[in-house]
């Protein structure tokens, strides 16, 4: 493994154990050792966009997309940064796009759902809204038909659902924990 590839790995690594903050250091040093700038750029981008530094998010897919024209999480991305400036148009443009590139994400349908509604397109973000519901459903039911096949994960997931450890319940209510456990018994 080359330096600018372990920086890269210990980047990413930084990125999903939550120090966004610390892991744009990393991205930026495996890019100059290296790296290819779309990953990199691209990791760095969302690693702003975390930490609420959107115009350098924005900076960051800019180049992503000069580099690749079609690379839809660019789209999806810069187009939450444009959104949390308060930029809903060009939100609502980069999102379509990312649909576009990649209609099976509820992501970016609930996103640009979002910034519909900021711009009183009230119709037109129900849809989306209503579309990031179905797939969110879809994604949560592939989810857990992938995850029984691995009997550990599972008996973990079974765990955490009986209150073992009850770490997703800042972010779920309890109809959401009841349709979640229906989903993976």
């Amino acid at each position: 493994m080359s330096n600018a590839e372990a920086i890269l790995t210990e980047a990413k690594k930084l990125f999903m154990a939550g120090m966004h903050a610390n892991c744009i250091e990393y991205f930026t040093r495996a890019e100059a050792l290296g790296a290819d700038p779309i990953v990199s750029r691209l990791s760095r981008g969302a690693a702003y966009v975390s930490i609420n530094e959107y115009d350098k998010a924005i900076q960051d897919f800019n180049r992503v997309l000069e580099l690749s024209p079609d690379m839809e999480r660019a789209h999806y991305f810069r187009g939450v940064a444009y959104m949390n400036k308060g930029f809903f148009n060009e939100a609502t443009k980069d999102l379509s796009r990312a649909i576009e590139l990649n209609c099976e994400r509820g992501d970016t349908f609930f996103a640009r759902g979002l910034a519909l509604a900021e711009q009183g397109k009230k119709e037109e973000s129900v849809r989306d809204l209503k579309t990031a519901i179905a797939f969110t459903s879809f994604e949560v039911e592939r989810f857990a038909r992938t995850f029984r096949n691995n009997p550990d994960l599972h008996g973990k997931s079974l765990a955490m659902l009986e209150g073992k450890k009850d770490s997703r319940a800042m972010v779920m209510n309890a109809d959401d924990m009841a349709k979640l456990r229906k989903l993976v018994h």
